[in-house]
């Protein structure tokens, strides 16, 4: 299972490298992190992977978010919408979402510039924020639960492509563990 942690040395959330000592090293500015295993929860390994998705995308927000009774709850964020602050535990309509359109078909994982695009300027509560540009990948649980993660930023992107997306699939393949990971087995319940 991957992991991230947090630098001690730079403050980034990195994944943790081995470096020619065979030691684990920031992988962005290379200091050598304790050896021993850190206990880290879920929630924390999620807000982890959130920091480190923003920050390899330059977007505003990474959002993990849960869908559910036609509302998307917003479980977990990373950076703060300026005006709003921590979106966290924030929940709309589904009705008034770019996720909602893009589980609908009605929109690609990308939108780089909300404005030109026909099929997201209706959003009210997108517009009020000034929401300019959408990444987003679905989350299918296993459980029947359904997720989205997705990032948003104030300006327009118009770099983002396909690679931007698989980058998103990876994150969605570890989260997955986290969000629901899988029962004990016969040996671990003793």
């Amino acid at each position: 299972m991957a992991s991230f942690v947090t630098c001690p040395g730079c403050e980034s959330s990195c994944y943790a490298t081995r470096g020619p000592s065979g030691a684990a090293e920031c992988s962005a500015c290379g200091l050598r992190l304790g050896d021993e295993p850190r206990d880290t929860s879920p929630e924390q390994v999620i807000d982890g992977s959130l920091v480190l998705l923003r920050q390899m995308m330059h977007m505003d927000v990474a959002l993990l978010t849960e869908i559910a009774d036609d509302r998307e709850v917003i479980r977990h964020c990373a950076g703060e919408w300026p005006g709003a602050g921590d979106l966290s535990g924030a929940s709309v309509s589904l009705d008034d979402t770019f996720c909602n359109r893009l589980l609908a078909g009605e929109i690609d994982n990308i939108v780089p510039d909300v404005a030109a695009e026909p099929a997201v300027r209706d959003l009210a509560h997108p517009r009020r924020l000034g929401v300019r540009s959408y990444i987003g990948v679905p989350i299918h649980g296993s459980r029947s639960r359904l997720y989205v993660l997705c990032c948003l930023a104030r300006e327009v992107h118009p770099e983002l492509g396909p690679r931007d997306v698989r980058v998103l699939e990876g994150f969605v393949r570890s989260l997955l563990d986290q969000l629901e990971p899988p029962p004990p087995t016969e040996s671990s319940i003793g």
